[in-house]
């Protein structure tokens, strides 16, 4: 997982891999499903506001190149 912010966003991003090392027993399903049900049960923490985004594309100029 990547999270970064953006210095004229004023939210977190979280990046979630879709491959994963050998030594994780893990997949996209697995992970995904674990992040629902924490949004679903911690309705006033972290989660509590989350945007789902697949495939959003970002320009390579909002990044550092590190």
């Amino acid at each position: 997982m990547l999270v970064f912010t953006l210095p004229s966003f004023p939210y977190v991003f979280k990046v979630i891999k879709d491959v994963f090392g050998a030594s994780k027993n893990m997949d996209r399903a697995t992970v995904k499903r674990k992040y629902l049900m924490v949004k679903h049960v911690d309705r006033v923490g972290r989660m509590a506001d989350t945007l789902e985004f697949s495939y959003a594309a970002l320009p390579l100029s909002r990044f550092h190149p590190e």
